[in-house]
């Protein structure tokens, strides 16, 4: 995981242009799917650990692991579809 989100940033450190009003509007959409999907995903993961706390460290690392996900495919989708 840790050598994908290198890769990126490294793509995205590589390319050095002032963005354009398409550009911004794209990372608006990618900022406002990433919370959407935040906002989906944490009050499932607290009621999980409401009822289930013996699963405590599974769901925050599933948590965590989704997230990191959901972020790196936006990102990877900005990147291919801007360039």
């Amino acid at each position: 995981m840790i050598s994908v989100a290198i890769i990126i940033d490294t793509l995205s450190a590589l390319r050095r242009k002032k963005y354009d009003e398409y550009q911004i509007m794209a990372l608006e959409k990618i900022m406002l799917l990433n919370g959407f999907f935040m906002t989906i995903i944490f009050p499932i993961s607290l009621f999980i650990l409401i009822f289930v706390p013996m699963y405590f460290v599974e769901v925050i690392f599933a948590f965590i692991v989704f997230h990191w996900l959901v972020i790196v495919i936006t990102e990877i989708i900005y990147l291919f579809k801007t360039n």
